[in-house]
């Protein structure tokens, strides 16, 4: 009678262990990102169909909290979703209302499978930057459902600098260009940018072909921080499609350019 009592409780348990599995890792997973030297899930088999990636700027203060967006994406397919998100040097936590994320082993990883949405789910964390500046890192490795499987994403490389110069008036004391938001869009967007000092400041934006699409800024400004509204619905010379652009920032010291994604 005890055996058979032990047999029973072993098969449940292969059930219900097998049940979890089935939807990505109830209680999510860590130290699986390129972070560390394993060869990614080892409960999934890798599919490349599978993509994660990034969304946030690409330089930050020593020290200073920023917002970060994830994406992960499997065309086609509504399965459950998992991450795991790593960084070098700064610190991990759960952003603004991202009740679905948890740190564990100091990453970030589901608490539940994450429901994908026509293929896809978005979500965000906040990433603190090291006190000392260099250069960081960010990884994610994402999986979809059971079948589907588990794939590297895109790595996020992070320059983390000093404040220089004396900043008396509240102004900005660097040049800053920030991720657009929302991204993808549709049909509009803000792009925020900083100057820290007076002078004349160019901001375009481009199509794929490096062909020019709009001027949004084309003359001098005051230091300070500024909010730009892009309308892709009223570029008067374009018919704007689906696609990728690019935005640059421009003054005499200073030229940056994102990537921003515009979806019909």
């Amino acid at each position: 009678m005890k055996k058979s009592i032990f047999i029973l409780a072993v098969i449940f348990t292969i059930i219900l262990f097998t049940n979890v599995m089935v939807y990505t890792s109830e209680d999510g997973f860590t130290g699986r990102t390129r972070k560390t030297s394993t060869t990614g899930c080892s409960c999934h088999t890798q599919n490349t169909n599978i993509s994660g990636v990034f969304s946030g700027p690409d330089t930050v203060i020593a020290g200073q909290t920023v917002v970060f967006s994830f994406t992960i994406n499997r065309s086609g397919s509504n399965a459950g979703g998992g991450v795991d998100i790593a960084t070098r040097l700064g610190s991990l936590a759960t952003g603004p209302g991202a009740s679905y994320l948890k740190i564990q082993n100091s990453e970030l990883t589901h608490r539940s499978p994450l429901s994908l949405s026509g293929g896809s789910f978005t979500g965000q964390f906040n990433y603190t930057a090291p006190a000392v500046p260099g250069i960081d890192s960010l990884w994610i490795s994402e999986v979809v459902g059971f079948s589907n499987g588990w794939n590297w994403g895109s790595e996020k490389r992070i320059v983390v600098r000093n404040l220089v110069g004396i900043n008396t008036l509240n102004n900005p004391v660097y040049y800053r260009l920030n991720q657009n938001f929302p991204n993808p869009f549709n049909p509009s967007t803000n792009i925020n940018f900083e100057i820290p000092k007076s002078e004349f400041v160019s901001l375009k934006v481009f199509d794929v072909s490096g062909k020019e699409i709009s001027t949004l800024v084309n003359e001098n400004l005051q230091a300070g921080q500024y909010n730009i509204r892009f309308d892709a619905g009223r570029t008067s010379d374009h018919q704007l499609t689906s696609g990728i652009y690019y935005y640059t920032l421009s003054t005499e010291n200073f030229t940056e350019t994102k990537k921003m994604m515009l979806v019909k």
